[in-house]
């Protein structure tokens, strides 16, 4: 199975605006909106590549088989090869091999926002659980059944998707600007310092999480809806159609903040 690279500079007066924006000391929903626009054809890309449509089609069945009376029996079913009583760290590594033995067997090619799209899963899934229990590793197999079964409502399932689509895009964005960040930085560029660098790293990082804001009820209505019309199992097809959606309103929002935000 082949691997497609898609994180490229773009060479287009786009991306030169972008770098320019870097220059002149634009903000981080200035820089963030400016890179999507640079690379668009590869942010199009996100919501209709079938690695992605993998990710959240299994990120979607996690709360569902945490409701089941056999929760590990339930994983092994979707795809993550787990023990009788499994705590997180098993069930990241057991989704993170779930997803690459579904890629193959269905032999879609990988690409590289469908890795993207796996890190970023395991990130969401990790805090998500963590929050709601004790600690990554202090927690219980039973404490782990329950925080999943409790992304079962509009609400939490919001969330669990605002913290995947918020990483997602960051981790892709990202890509591209992490290779020219460093240029950047020293006497007389835009930051003197490596810290000032990762303040404003940390400043796209909330940004991307609060634009993700615009999906939460969308997401958690669709999950509600879906698992309502398809008796608790959803489709891949309308996984696909969530993910593309999803993706639009989040990209046509991040754009749009570089208008509500800049000067």
């Amino acid at each position: 199975m082949g691997h497609q690279r898609e994180a490229t500079l773009p060479r287009t007066r786009a991306w030169k605006q972008v770098i320019e924006l870097i220059e002149v000391g634009g903000n981080a929903a200035q820089i963030a909106a400016g890179t999507i626009r640079a690379a668009e054809d590869v942010f199009d890309r996100v919501g209709t590549d079938q690695g992605v449509i993998v990710v959240v089609s299994m990120l979607a069945h996690l709360p569902i088989a945490a409701r089941s009376d056999d929760f590990a029996r339930a994983l092994r079913l979707i795809g993550l090869a787990v023990g009788d009583a499994p705590k997180l760290i098993e069930i990241t590594t057991a989704f993170s091999e779930g997803v690459d033995a579904g890629l193959f067997s269905e032999k879609i090619r990988r690409t590289d926002l469908g890795e993207i799209a796996q890190l970023s899963a395991v990130e969401a899934i990790t805090e998500t659980i963590t929050s709601s229990t004790i600690s990554l590793f202090g927690c219980t197999a039973h404490d782990v059944r329950q925080g999943f079964a409790g992304l079962n409502t509009v609400v939490r399932f919001g969330e669990f998707m605002r913290r995947f689509f918020s990483r997602l895009m960051l981790r892709l964005m990202n890509s591209f600007l992490s290779r020219v960040m460093s240029d950047h930085v020293g006497t007389d560029r835009r930051f003197t310092t490596v810290h000032q660098e990762r303040e404003f790293a940390a400043a796209i990082e909330t940004h991307s999480e609060q634009s993700a804001r615009i999906i939460e009820q969308f997401a958690g209505q669709w999950f509600s809806k879906a698992k309502f019309n398809n008796d608790g199992g959803i489709p891949r097809s309308s996984v696909a159609g969530f993910t593309r959606k999803a993706m639009e309103k989040l990209t046509k929002e991040l754009k749009r903040g570089a208008q509500s935000h800049g000067k």
